[in-house]
Order: C-alpha cells, then sequence, then structure tokens
C-alpha cells in the first residue's frame, strides 16, 4: 500500500432481504481499478453478516473480519486479501462455548503435527480485545488469525498453513481486558508436508 492506494471493502446487500455478501476493490489516485479482477468478492456466500472490520499489515496485505450468522448465530469470520487482489486463507474462529471460563487460557493446537490445517481454542475470562499471531522459528510473523474485541466464552480458530514451508512455527494469544488484565502465552506447532 502507498498513499495514493484505498483499499475500500463494503457489504453488497442482496436484493428484498437482509442477506448480504462482502466486496472489496483496490483503487488508485485517480480512481481506477488496480486489481486485475476490479472488484473482488471476500465472501460469496449470502448471509446476515455484521461488524465489518478491516485492517492493511505492514505488507500491504487486507484482512477482513466480521460477524457472520450463517451457520450459529454469530460466528467471526475472517479473509485475508493479498496486496495482488488474492486471497489467503479463510479464517473461522468458532464459539465453542459461551459459558464463562474461570481463567483465560491457550490450549495446545490440534492436531500437531498437522498438514495442512489445525485448530486452536482459547479461553477467555473476561471480555477482551484478542490477538492470535503465528510466528515462524526466526520469530517473524507469518499470519494474524485473531485481531477482535471478544466476550468471554470458549473459541476456537482455524490456521490454514497450505502456503508455508515444513518447520515449527509459534502461535501466540494476547488478551487484554476491559479491566487491563492481561493475559499471553505462547505454544509451539510443528507443520509437516
Amino acid at each position: 500500500m502507498t498513499k495514493d492506494t484505498a483499499v475500500v471493502i463494503c457489504f453488497n446487500q442482496d436484493a428484498g432481504s437482509n442477506t448480504n455478501t462482502i466486496k472489496a476493490a483496490k483503487l488508485g489516485k485517480s480512481g481506477t481499478f488496480l486489481w486485475s479482477g476490479s472488484i473482488v468478492t471476500a465472501s460469496s456466500i449470502s448471509s446476515s453478516k455484521i461488524r465489518l472490520n478491516s485492517v492493511i499489515n505492514s505488507s500491504g496485505m487486507s484482512i477482513l473480519s466480521w460477524q457472520d450468522k450463517r451457520n450459529d448465530g454469530g460466528g467471526i469470520y475472517a479473509q485475508n486479501i493479498n496486496w495482488d487482489g488474492t486471497f489467503g486463507p479463510l479464517t473461522v474462529i468458532e464459539v465453542i462455548s459461551s459459558n464463562v471460563p474461570d481463567r483465560f487460557s491457550l490450549n495446545q493446537n490440534y492436531p500437531n503435527p498437522f498438514n495442512p490445517v489445525t485448530k486452536i481454542k482459547y479461553d477467555l475470562a473476561s471480555s477482551s480485545l484478542v490477538n492470535i499471531s503465528v510466528y515462524n522459528l526466526l520469530g517473524v510473523l507469518v499470519e494474524e488469525l485473531v485481531n477482535i474485541k471478544q466476550n468471554s466464552g470458549t473459541y476456537e480458530v482455524s490456521f490454514d498453513a497450505s502456503q508455508f514451508a515444513t518447520g515449527v512455527y509459534f502461535y501466540t494469544i494476547n488478551a487484554v481486558s476491559e479491566s487491563g488484565m492481561r493475559y499471553t502465552d505462547t505454544k509451539k506447532m510443528i507443520l509437516v508436508k
């Protein structure tokens, strides 16, 4: 991303219903479309979606997240759009339980070793701003899986490593509750192809 470009993301409302899809486009300074497909569909499944958020990381990847009522009435989904308009893996955060855990925790991913998808389960004892990121053996950030505010409960997020090389990776949770309490933990996982 440069200061002369912008990524525009919006809901595309289905006519006569309360369902929608998510569209994105990268525009140049003059308003021209910069991705080869002009407008990309970040979420093609038509369902009721709310709370669309987006960030652009330092490598120019747009990371979108939204609450989606397609399956369970409130799942959180995320989609990566690479700098060139192609997609990274779709990330799904499943609410496993809305019961309030008595403590924060980060579980070991399963399966481990894995190829190419694994799941990471975590507990939030109170409403928190949550970040779960994956790092390679050199400590370089390779994927941000979660970066949103979540209510207390038990969650599970999938990590699709199909675009990464065999090796050891680390995943870290950083959670900051509304009262300012901080929880951080890191675990190791092994990708074998």
